[in-house]
């Protein structure tokens, strides 16, 4: 089954530095639908909608390219005496970094800042049950 993703095959192949070969298709494809998901599921969206901002379509490939080139999430490499090294906040697999979230949010609309709804019975004089600004023994919180 296909399903729709934000980005098309041709927004990945753009970016590679070498033609995608025939055997690699399959893979690239399944990793851009891999990254649509993550980026349906950071938004709670069920689906791809008709139109979308375009800063999801970076994300998406930028996601699956990465995955892509460097699946083990490998940061460092040495020759001799071989090691390699992986960075303590790479995941070997596929994640969405903190800027891609906030890029992703953005770019629907998302704010970094939210409000919080209470109860229309709340008032000033109720302060002293949910913040630490007024309490008996302590006078006036300054």
């Amino acid at each position: 089954m296909v399903m729709s993703t934000f980005a098309a095959l041709e927004d990945f192949t753009a970016r590679l530095s070498a033609p995608l070969l025939e055997s690699e298709r399959g893979r690239a494809v399944a990793l851009l639908e891999d990254a649509t998901t993550l980026i349906l599921t950071h938004l709670g969206w069920p689906a791809v909608p008709p139109s979308f901002p375009p800063a999801l379509r970076v994300v998406c490939v930028s996601v699956a390219l990465r995955c892509y080139l460097n699946p083990l999430g490998i940061t460092s490499e040495q020759m001799g005496d071989y090691s390699y090294r992986r960075a303590s906040t790479s995941v070997a697999g596929m994640s969405l970094t903190r800027n891609e979230q906030r890029m992703v949010d953005r770019a629907v609309g998302r704010s970094a800042a939210t409000t919080v709804r209470t109860p229309l019975e709340i008032d000033d004089t109720d302060r002293a049950t949910w913040s630490p600004l007024v309490h008996r023994e302590w006078g006036y919180y300054r």
